[in-house]
């Protein structure tokens, strides 16, 4: 097992010149002392960079001071089937989404005929893209989804996989990404021999590349103590604390007045509720179950959407049960839904909705999104739970898991919304803790519809939904 470690060389040039850059390739044994087999790395000859301290004890950085550097390295031994690449990452500066934000990639690395590793900035997302090269399919692809990253801090991605088992899965700062690794499908590729490095606004260093499945234990090696687990609140892991009222109107205590209650139990329990997309509605004793009657792999139709008819006010208490019953799906909620400028959701002038995403994300309604379930098909289960602003689909926080993946259970779940803070809770336990920014995302929704959503593949069975009005005493 060979590991394919960066080295660095410089040596001065006149001012008017910079740098010239020599950067080898070498393939290196594991826990050996020695190099061996160093050959040439494909570089232009004179470059613009910085060499900083990098991320281990005694460890060195590149990052290029204008415009992108790449380098290349034959490997030893094809890469295909099974692998693992560890690289550290420095941004420049902290990114966020929010309203106006740039819009850019930066290309970090890539094996060819087998991946590539970018970051694809936005203003609604900023998206760490583990991609399949060679035809296979973008199912196989990991897409990590961050509000915000630090800036001038070391990021630590190790990635594995093992497509004859099926292990796909991305470990940062030591933090596994997913709860469970994705279901890897057979990779459409016959190795790749060529290993790239770029850096542009993004300082790499410390970059490793094996033919076989690295251990998370042998993979912390790699990660100095301070640096594991640096990444945690930036993945939406926060602390478990019980769900309370208290504190959300600075010290005084919290009146709740219920302003709407429904069980959910029969077609009388939703008149004026109304359903987009393909929405099949059943009454038992014991609850309401809605699903899609579309379940195909098509990931842009045959979504659902249920709306209660009510308007609430931005200041308010939600509670229901959620009990999962199929295999695979997303729950989400929709809350503080209006149409722009100020209209009903269901005014005449407000476009026509299908349950497709889009009508959503970038439709003429604005409203708070937020996940307290996945477990797609083809796919894995989020680590994370999602709070989007939209119309825009903007990425706005991330919370831990909501419903497990596997749970047949009856889950009481809270949302609250109070004093620009928002928080939903699962079985009492706080997932999602946000604090509202109008200066990220300018103008934010207030008073408005909540409606229950699914993915097409989900079926969920909902009882006692009640909102309260919140104000001080």
């Amino acid at each position: 097992m060979k590991a394919v470690k960066l080295l660095i060389f410089m040596l001065a040039c006149g001012a008017s010149m910079g740098y010239e850059a020599k950067i080898w390739l070498t393939q290196d044994a594991v826990n050996s002392k020695g190099l061996s087999d160093t050959e040439r790395a494909d570089v232009s000859d004179f470059v613009s960079y910085d060499i900083l301290d990098g991320p281990m004890n005694g460890s060195k950085a590149l990052k290029a001071k204008e415009t992108s550097l790449y380098f290349s390295g034959d490997l030893n031994v094809p890469i295909s089937e099974e692998g693992t690449f560890m690289i550290w990452i420095r941004p420049h500066k902290t990114m966020r989404t929010g309203e106006g934000e740039p819009e850019n990639t930066y290309e970090i690395a890539a094996v060819d005929k087998l991946f590539k590793f970018d970051l694809a900035r936005s203003a609604n997302k900023l998206d760490f893209r583990f991609s399949w090269e060679n035809g296979t399919s973008r199912l196989n692809d990991m897409h990590i989804l961050l509000p915000e990253i630090p800036g001038e801090e070391w990021m630590h991605f190790a990635f594995v996989w093992d497509a004859g088992d099926g292990i796909f899965n991305c470990y940062i700062n030591g933090t596994p990404y997913l709860r469970k690794s994705r279901r890897l499908k057979q990779l459409d590729s016959e190795g790749g021999k060529k290993l790239i490095i770029n850096t542009s606004q993004i300082a790499v260093s410390e970059c490793r590349l094996y033919d076989k499945v690295i251990e998370e234990s042998a993979i912390d090696h790699y990660i100095e103590q301070q640096n594991r687990g640096q990444m945690d609140d930036y993945l939406g892991i926060i602390p478990t604390r019980k769900f309370s009222l208290l504190g959300y109107f600075g010290s005084e205590d919290i009146e709740k007045e219920l302003i709407f209650s429904s069980p959910l139990r029969a077609p009388k329990d939703v008149r004026g509720w109304v359903a987009e997309g393909p929405a099949q509605i059943n009454f038992r004793k014991d609850g309401l179950v809605l699903e899609s009657s579309v379940k195909d792999f098509d990931f842009a139709t045959g979504h659902i959407t249920f709306w209660c008819w009510a308007n609430f006010p931005p200041n308010f208490l939600a509670e229901w049960n959620a009990q999962v019953l199929s295999e695979n799906g997303a729950c989400l909620v929709f809350f503080a839904a209006r149409g722009q400028n100020g209209k009903d959701v269901y005014d005449a002038s407000v476009d026509f909705r299908t349950g497709r995403s889009e009508d959503y994300t970038n439709g003429d309604i604005d409203l708070y999104s937020l996940s307290y379930y996945s477990d797609m098909p083809l796919g894995a289960s989020r680590n994370a739970s999602y709070l989007r602003l939209n119309s825009g689909r903007y990425l706005a926080d991330l919370g831990i898991p909501g419903i497990d993946s596997k749970s047949n259970e009856v889950h009481k779940i809270t949302l609250m919304r109070a004093g620009g803070q928002i928080q939903l809770a699962v079985d009492g336990w706080v997932i999602v803790d946000y604090q509202e920014d109008e200066e990220r995302f300018g103008k934010l929704p207030t008073a408005g519809k909540i409606a229950f959503r699914q993915l097409k593949w989900t079926k969920v069975k909902y009882s006692d939904f009640k909102v309260y009005r919140l104000k001080k005493d």
